[in-house]
């Protein structure tokens, strides 16, 4: 939007009703009152940019040009405005204002501004094999509104994304999954997936997809589309930490290292509360929106009266008078409203709409109608829901099939002001996304991780002497290194060394601690000395003296100071 109406030519603004319109003229782009880029970007460049690579995605002129009519068209619609017609009967009805708003969008959609207003302002009833038209106050045909705004806006995203996935694919026998273009499957969410959009691996093998996604969401107000939002990154949190732990056993065992189970948070609870068949909030959802009686209220009674024994799920009376929830997500609570949650899920564009998009002359409208999920429609026996459900599935089984990397972004302030770094804003960004648990899984192992000749170079000057075992090995045990080549007895005499160094440390820090707790109590108050903290690797008792420590075994030592010696690190 901002793009194209900073950079539209004069014909093009002659041509698409635009004239001196602005970003500030339009309801879509001025909500935020923000009009101008703090990073010094120029809208009018992007916009250059983005049609040459539209036509290198082979995008033809005349399509780019249909492409922003619509755009144009989805602005203008922004705009129209409705007027309320009192009847006798005391039952309101609503007329589209004749504005040059509603005469803009009639002829950029292609259609008669009568058509335009009848579509808008009645509603088709089905009953019995017959056709009933209900007329719409204002509320409900602003409502209609926006559904034919954003089914149109999606289905041309469809569009894009479609021709996008069948470009880069020429030549290769088919199109790859349309979640791998970093839209989460939103694609797939609108319109089902095929068997042929189903296959993990992408035609021609071996690939390199890029997944881009939004990061863990709560607002004042969060409803269906946060939920769907959080369970995406519930989902792929859980594969997260999956697959962390499992890198971490395979390195364990390529090394030789004896290690004990790392436990890491299990979200599984969450996903079945979100997601589970038969009792699963979004099941809930499909069940409210398959009957006719279904309503948001009483949606919400339904999950007060199926969810509230779940541990993740909790209501409180207030809550209960608003028909909202709250769920424990693996980022902490957030409270969502069940408002509105039905037509979501149903994402139905009315067949008033459907047959104003069928008398279109408007070519493009031809296209993409293919994409609107409308009443009466085959697509429309899978909710929304449902639909971002398996698209998620098939996602997650494409991530297991590869080798992820990660990357995290985090945005320092909320100001975009340069050399500002907010702690708090930071922390709870670490946390949504994941990264403290990460750390916390790492620091539970071996998270330091030296290959055995860079650990020699940089600690080397630790051994007074190298080139015996006095002083370095036990003097209790065996611990010959005749069998072994010189540099891995020079090895394994430094990492004696150094384990040694490390527990003397952390016991001189032991006792300290312990004589400042004696004298925070009293000179005459016996300190009991509280067993060391353990972790998962060996629950071995603490040493209290030097010569006690040397008792123990190398491997004992090692694992006492938190150390092992693998075949390579």
């Amino acid at each position: 939007f901002y793009q194209l109406l900073q950079a539209a030519s004069e014909e093009e603004r002659e041509d698409l009703f635009l004239n001196d319109f602005t970003a500030k003229d339009f309801n879509m782009t001025n909500q935020s009152e923000t009009y101008d880029r703090r990073d010094g970007i120029k809208d009018a460049d992007m916009h250059k940019e983005m049609v040459d690579a539209m036509q290198v995605m082979k995008f033809g002129s005349e399509t780019v040009r249909q492409l922003m009519r619509l755009i144009v068209a989805v602005l203008f619609a922004g705009n129209m405005t409705f007027s309320t017609n009192k009847s006798s009967s005391g039952v309101d009805s609503c007329a589209l204002e004749e504005t040059e708003a509603s005469l803009a969008v009639a002829h950029l959609l292609g259609v008669s501004f009568d058509n335009l207003a009848a579509s808008l302002t009645s509603k088709v009833i089905f009953v019995s094999g017959d056709i009933i038209h209900k007329g719409l106050d204002v509320g409900q045909a602003e409502k209609a509104n926006e559904a034919l705004i954003k089914s149109i806006y999606g289905a041309a995203f469809d569009f894009i994304a479609e021709r996008i996935n069948a470009s880069i694919c020429a030549g290769r026998g088919g199109v790859m999954n349309g979640s791998s273009d970093g839209s989460k499957g939103s694609s797939l969410l609108r319109r089902g997936v095929s068997e042929r959009e189903q296959s993990i691996i992408p035609p021609g093998g071996a690939s390199i997809g890029v997944l881009d996604i939004f990061g863990f969401e709560t607002f004042e107000t969060n409803n269906f589309e946060q939920l769907c939002i959080n369970y995406t990154n519930e989902t792929l949190q859980q594969q997260f930490n999956k697959f962390v732990f499992k890198m971490e056993q395979q390195e364990y065992e390529r090394e030789g290292i004896l290690w004990k189970f790392i436990p890491f948070p299990d979200n599984q609870d969450v996903l079945d509360l979100i997601a589970k068949p038969r009792s699963g909030i979004l099941q809930i959802l499909d069940e409210q929106c398959i009957v006719d009686w279904g309503t948001d209220r009483k949606f919400g009674l339904s999950l007060y009266q199926n969810c509230t024994k779940h541990n993740r799920f909790s209501v409180t009376s207030s809550q209960r008078v608003n028909n909202k929830f709250s769920i424990e997500h693996y980022a902490g609570y957030v409270e969502y409203t069940a408002e509105n949650w039905l037509e979501k899920n149903k994402d139905q564009l009315p067949a008033a709409s459907v047959e104003l998009l069928e008398s279109s002359d408007f070519e493009l409208i031809g296209q993409i109608k293919k994409y609107v999920r409308s009443e009466g429609s085959k697509i429309t026996t899978k909710s929304l829901g449902k639909q971002f459900s398996d698209s998620l599935k098939i996602l997650r089984a494409r991530i297991d099939s590869t080798m992820p990397h990660y990357v995290r972004c985090l945005k320092p302030n909320d100001d975009l002001a340069p050399d500002t770094f907010d702690p708090k804003n930071i922390v709870e960004q670490l946390r949504y996304c994941g990264v403290l648990e990460a750390v916390r899984v790492s620091r539970a192992g071996y998270p330091t991780r030296y290959p055995h000749d860079v650990f020699y170079s940089r600690y080397f000057p630790l051994c007074p002497d190298r080139s015996r075992d006095s002083g370095n090995l036990s003097p209790y045990h065996d611990e010959s290194t005749d069998n072994l080549s010189e540099d891995q007895k020079q090895l394994k005499r430094l990492v004696s060394r150094v384990a040694a160094e490390v527990w003397q440390l952390e016991h001189d820090v032991h006792l300290r601690r312990l004589e400042a707790e004696r004298r925070r109590l009293g000179t005459n108050t016996t300190v009991q000395q509280q067993p060391k903290e353990t972790n998962n690797r060996d629950a071995l008792a603490r040493p209290e003296t030097i010569d006690e420590f040397m008792r123990l075994d190398f491997s004992s030592r090692c694992a006492v100071a938190g150390v092992q010696l693998g075949k390579t690190k």
